[in-house]
């Protein structure tokens, strides 16, 4: 089960260029849940993706 209070952050983050976000997302939908989606990737791309809750 899911646990729908907890709330979450989500950041996607090219893994060489840190300053460069690739997607972020916070409270989808109004609600406390984070959700995102990335076109155009590929294969091997390495990335730092980032999720934070509280």
């Amino acid at each position: 089960m899911i646990n729908l209070s907890f709330d979450t952050v989500l950041e996607i983050r090219d893994h060489n260029a840190t300053t460069q976000v690739l997607g972020c997302n916070n409270d989808e939908n109004n609600t406390v849940q984070s959700r995102a989606s990335l076109a155009n990737l590929v294969q091997d791309r390495r990335l730092l993706i980032t999720i934070e809750g509280y």
